[in-house]
């Protein structure tokens, strides 16, 4: 009798109707790591990387920016007063204090704690997040002007580099407006290589969003409108004279719409106190005093009658006074922030990137719109230097953003340009030497240690040598009353002890105690904070009432005494 026999399917394959059911989800897990392997895997490792950074950076920061108490105050005032005499008589764009104002109250509802410990938060997280958005654009403006693999090495090196990512985790303006300016960048890009002028309105939408938030926003927009009106004189890139007006009516009146109502309100194109120092010598600042004028504002006033700022910019290099030339002095101060700002190594091969791929500029017209943004920044930078005396680290970022496409370009470069000296040499190509040249990981292997280099720094307490400050407000929080005053002329104690924050002018009670005074137990001499001086007095008829013990890395930070003096007495 005839056996019917089953043949047994192959040992490891499964049976065709398996095969069949698993197919849907190979090709799923296939499309997955397709875009993985793409822009969204690169998008991806950054967007993880840098928010791990900033969350270590924010979770170690012992106290904010000085200048970031004026953003902070700011938004306070616009959650308390009304907004429109807050933006008259603010000397900073809002920009920056709105997004503060957004983040705080999520922050509140999910923190509960002092008013200064949650605006301090808010203020870092919104600088943060918008770090962290500032990928996306990042990374395309780089496959714009090159290809992927610069847009992910200098969005990742960018938010790396000490002076970028210590700005970028603490209050301050510079990560909003970059994240606007950027993205404007990015559309102008687009717009001039494709010529579809919702680009153009895109571009003027974020350069009016960034002019609110700095007044150096407005370059983005009006470099656009340059190098689109220069692109006629070029037959590659020339287009009709309908679509150009269609272009650039879109880019003026998006920027128009989102920028003037703030013309309107304020009655000026900005409020920023340092658009004097462009017309006249150590003109007055918001965020600065000049080491000559520091004795004379210390007498009360200044010739405009405004009393003298109180804070000093951080990050920034001084005129040393004397007879050393201004504008020679100028140029050598944007200089050395320049090299600062690379990381003092990172400008030379952003150097011979700019030269070795020169003809970014014949072949990308969006290259361009960043080379006049540059050029005009560092052209205004070296006047406010020039005359005020001092030029920030954090006004350069731009300028720096914009370089480290050529300096991933220049380091990619750099193996295979060895590699041609080599050959002229006659190095046998078998030898270590060249070997290494012709490797295709040189460049991602140099990177990732430039990357590297600047973690100490980055991952280091923010302003830990300050913390002693943060004591002090925490201790006047606790045993100074509400009649009495805090006269800080560093302003953190007086923050955090919550004097900075009243709910309104009118809810200030009298101050008629006792007035406390903070100081730095050693070195209070500050050239450039000059109400110092009067300060010292004050604390020299009053009795010491508590020492902070030396904070920060090896005991170098400031330890600060606080000085309570009778006040008149109370009504």
């Amino acid at each position: 009798m005839a056996v019917a026999s089953v043949r047994e399917p192959a040992q490891g394959k499964k049976p065709n109707r398996e095969r069949e059911a698993d197919a849907p989800l190979a090709g799923v897990v296939g499309k997955v790591m397709a875009l993985l392997q793409g822009d969204l895997g690169l998008l991806l490792i950054l967007i993880i990387s840098t928010a791990a950074l900033r969350t270590g950076q924010i979770a170690r920061t012992e106290v904010t920016s000085s200048d970031s108490l004026a953003f902070i105050q700011y938004a306070w005032q616009l959650e308390h007063e009304p907004w429109q005499s807050v933006l008259r008589g603010a000397n900073r764009h809002p920009g920056y204090p709105v997004a503060i104002l957004a983040v705080a109250r999520p922050v509140r509802y999910f923190v509960d704690g002092p008013d200064p410990w949650t605006m301090q938060l808010s203020a870092q997280l919104a600088s943060a997040v918008a770090s962290v958005l500032l990928i996306v654009p990042l990374f395309y403006l780089g496959r714009e002007l090159f290809d992927r693999f610069v847009g992910f090495w200098a969005a990742m090196l960018f938010q790396c580099l000490p002076a970028s990512s210590e700005v970028l985790a603490d209050g301050l303006s510079e990560g909003v407006f970059l994240l606007f300016a950027v993205t404007g960048l990015l559309a102008a890009a687009r717009g001039l290589r494709g010529g579809r002028a919702a680009w153009f309105v895109l571009c003027g939408v974020c350069g009016g969003l960034a002019y609110l938030t700095r007044p150096e926003g407005a370059l983005v927009v009006a470099a656009t409108a340059v190098v689109l009106l220069g692109c006629q004189a070029v037959p590659a890139w020339r287009r009709s004279w309908t679509r150009l007006l269609a272009c650039g009516l879109g880019l003026s009146a998006a920027a128009l719409a989102v920028g003037g109502p703030y013309v309107a309100v304020t009655g000026r194109l900005t409020v920023k106190p340092t658009v004097k120092a462009l017309t006249s010598p150590f003109a007055e600042d918001d965020d600065a005093v000049s080491p000559g004028e520091s004795a004379r504002l210390s007498r009360g006033r200044t010739g405009a009658g405004r009393t003298a700022p109180l804070v000093a910019p951080t990050w920034a290099v001084w005129w040393p006074g004397g007879d050393t030339n201004r504008s020679w002095w100028g140029l050598w101060a944007v200089t050395q922030g320049m090299v600062e700002g690379y990381f003092y190594v990172a400008w030379l091969p952003a150097l011979l990137g700019l030269w070795w791929f020169r003809d970014r500029f014949r072949l990308v017209p969006g290259a361009w719109v960043l080379l006049v943004v540059c050029l005009i920044l560092l052209l205004l930078l070296w006047r406010v230097a020039a005359a005020l005396g001092y030029v920030s680290e954090r006004h350069l970022l731009l300028v720096i953003l914009c370089g480290t496409y050529w300096v991933v370009a220049g380091v990619r470069e750099l193996p295979v340009r060895l590699a041609v000296v080599l050959g002229r040499w006659s190095v046998p190509s078998g030898t270590w030497i060249s070997r290494l040249a012709e490797s295709r990981f040189i460049a991602p292997v140099l990177l990732a240690l430039l990357v590297a280099a600047g973690l100490p720094k980055n991952l280091a307490p923010l302003h830990a040598e300050q913390a002693g400050f943060r004591a002090a407000g925490a201790w006047l929080a606790a045993h100074s009353g509400p009649t009495d005053t805090v006269i800080d002329p560093y302003r953190w104690a007086a923050y955090y002890a919550g004097k900075l924050l009243p709910k309104s002018p009118a809810d200030s009670p009298p101050r008629s105690g006792t007035q406390y005074v903070v100081l730095p137990a050693r070195d209070a001499e500050h050239p450039r904070r000059p109400q110092v001086a009067p300060a010292l007095r004050l604390a020299a008829r009053g009795k010491e009432v508590y020492r902070t013990p030396p904070s920060g890395r090896r005991g170098r930070g400031a330890e600060v005494v606080v000085y309570a003096v009778p006040g008149p007495t109370a009504p």
